[in-house]
């Protein structure tokens, strides 16, 4: 890279949203921004056994389980909860391919007022970062349904089935705003709901690494350059003054502060670090 050339792209702005003069550091603002997560083997009415995570946000690794629970209107077997949260280092924002999960897992139920048994039941939910946006997923699954000893066969997917007096919903997806509710059983009757195996997902507020810091070659209009963020934090190189760009690179830039610099490289050709403040 010539002097000139190099004198050319010494003028660089780091943006977000608009160019800022040469020299000055972008800020960014720091909304509040967090995931959610929560497994419930069992929720009757007021009652709630055996909860990871029971705040629900912010989502904290827990987990939780039982080997019996008989609370008289529902016996249940093997059940057990677990939640984890993205693994994002020293209140860093979480990257690309990070997720909160939540698992629910329940050997078996049995309602002894409605002759329901229940095998097998399994629900989870996650919140995975794709692209700088909070992707929303959930399933569930139930093994054997038996009503009044006799099994019940079940299409797949979501279920609705009447039992007299009281409705057996399984495998139900609910999506409320930034939440995903995974329900694996859920039984609504006069003696009161029960939720057997729901697990909970979610985020506030730009909880994934953002995209939209650039930062453009300060030559002339016809032979700037546009860089756009989606990565980890790095070196780059701008290209000769009036060529098109060399290579594309990908680097992390999550809301928050930076600044650029320009260094030489072994071979004098001048490279931007673009660092967090």
């Amino acid at each position: 890279m010539s002097r000139r050339s190099r004198r050319g792209v010494a003028c660089l702005a780091i943006t977000l949203g608009a160019l800022l003069p040469a020299g000055v550091r972008a800020v960014a603002g720091q909304p509040q921004a967090q995931f959610s997560c929560r497994a419930v083997v069992l929720d009757a009415g007021a009652t709630q056994s055996v909860v990871a995570n029971s705040a629900e946000s912010p989502c904290l690794d827990g987990q939780a389980s039982t080997a019996e629970f008989p609370t008289g209107l529902v016996v249940l077997r093997g059940g057990s909860a677990s939640t984890h949260q993205p693994s994002a280092i020293g209140g860093s924002v979480p990257q690309e391919g990070d997720r909160a999960t939540a698992t629910v897992t329940v050997d078996g139920v049995e309602i002894p007022a409605l002759g329901l048994s229940i095998d097998g039941i399994r629900a989870e939910a996650s919140t995975t970062c794709q692209r700088g946006q909070p992707l929303l997923a959930g399933t569930s699954t139930v093994g054997e349904v038996r009503v009044a000893g006799a099994p019940v066969r079940l299409p797949e997917g979501h279920v609705d089935l009447p039992l007299g007096v009281a409705t057996l919903h399984l495998n139900e997806t609910i999506r409320d705003g930034g939440r995903i509710i995974q329900r694996a059983v859920w039984v609504q009757s006069p003696l009161g709901d029960v939720i057997i195996g729901e697990a909970t997902t979610g985020s506030t507020g730009p909880v994934c690494a953002s995209p939209a810091i650039t930062v453009v070659n300060g030559t002339p209009a016809s032979f700037g350059q546009t860089f756009a963020f989606t990565g980890d934090l790095g070196t780059f190189v701008l290209p000769e003054q009036g060529s098109p760009p060399l290579s594309a690179h990908v680097f992390a830039v999550a809301p928050g502060r930076y600044a650029v610099t320009q260094s030489p490289s072994p071979r004098q050709a001048a490279l931007w670090p673009l660092q967090g403040l």
